[in-house]
């Protein structure tokens, strides 16, 4: 990641070496050289991340992470998705529009067969 073009302030996922309990935060980064931690440790990115996307949210600031962890993190999210539905539980209740992706993936995979046996049927 290239500090130099990116935007000030910034909220961004970090891993911590030496905290081995909980390693990822998220962080508000003021300038390049300081960050304050706004978020709990977690084991698991996605826990961190959900939290520090809230907060960005809150000040309409971005939220910056390696590329690699963030299609990680999107493939979770739309996973998250597709046990909802698979549950019954309602689009509602999808917290973010990943989550929401793979409920409508999930959803659309369901109705195919109805809609190709409807098609057939019509013609």
């Amino acid at each position: 990641m290239n500090d130099t073009s990116l935007p000030l302030p910034r909220y961004e996922l970090k891993h911590f070496s030496g905290e081995p309990r909980h390693p990822w935060y998220g962080v508000r980064v003021e300038t390049a050289h300081t960050c304050e931690r706004v978020t709990f440790g977690y084991r698991e990115p996605i826990d961190a991340a959900e939290e520090v996307i809230g907060a960005a949210q809150s000040e309409n600031l971005p939220v910056v992470m390696p590329e690699h962890l963030k299609a990680a993190l999107i493939a979770q999210w739309q996973q998250r998705g597709i046990h909802l539905y698979q549950r019954g539980i309602g689009r509602e209740w999808c917290g973010n529009s990943y989550i929401a992706n793979g409920w409508d993936t999930a959803h659309q995979a369901d109705a195919e067969p109805f809609r190709s046996r409807v098609m057939l049927a019509a013609a």
